[in-house]
């Protein structure tokens, strides 16, 4: 009973913990089963994404997200324009090493994430001044059914939260 006191507690204070302000890349995962779906977070911050910093600034300009908009539609990386300007090459730039960093984290390998893709409906503003892009696995992997393989497993140091709870700890955090 004493050490789930003491887990209890530091899950407590671990998933009051805010970010600092800035635009974040953040990774859903999903996994359900019979009764619930459970969302992929950190030890660390349990009421957040698995994420990567992008940048200090927390907003998207309009240049940032049409040239987003049109990396969605485009079929692969290599036919969007990297090289127009220079601020969309710092961006695009930032956003690619806040994949790669990503990938890392959540240990998958570059070439396994050819079908991950980028939420382009809206940028996630989550209060504080954070803001979040979301990468999303591909669509039959967003969410791992109960005994289907999963074929993205992260390093320890991840939990797999009931998604009342994330959804709890998120709302906690950010009003």
């Amino acid at each position: 009973l004493f050490f789930t006191l003491q887990d209890i507690l530091s899950y407590h204070k671990r998933s009051h913990q805010r970010l600092s302000p800035g635009l974040y890349l953040g990774y859903l995962k999903l996994c359900s089963s019979v009764d619930q779906i459970k969302v992929l977070v950190t030890q660390k911050l349990p009421n957040i994404l698995c994420h990567v910093k992008i940048r200090e600034n927390n907003n998207i300009s309009k240049e940032e997200w049409e040239w987003i908009q049109k990396l969605s539609g485009s079929e692969s990386m290599e036919s969007v324009d990297h090289t127009s300007d220079c601020p969309m090459q710092l961006f695009f730039y930032e956003l690619q090493m806040a994949v790669k960093a990503l990938l890392k984290q959540i240990n998958t390998p570059l070439h396994q994430a050819r079908n991950f893709r980028l939420y382009t409906q809206e940028v996630l503003e989550m209060g504080h001044n954070v803001s979040f892009l979301l990468l999303l696995p591909a669509s039959d992997d967003v969410c791992t059914a109960p005994g289907q393989n999963n074929p993205y497993t992260p390093h320890s140091g991840f939990l797999n939260l009931p998604l009342q709870m994330f959804e709890l700890g998120i709302v906690a955090c950010f009003t």
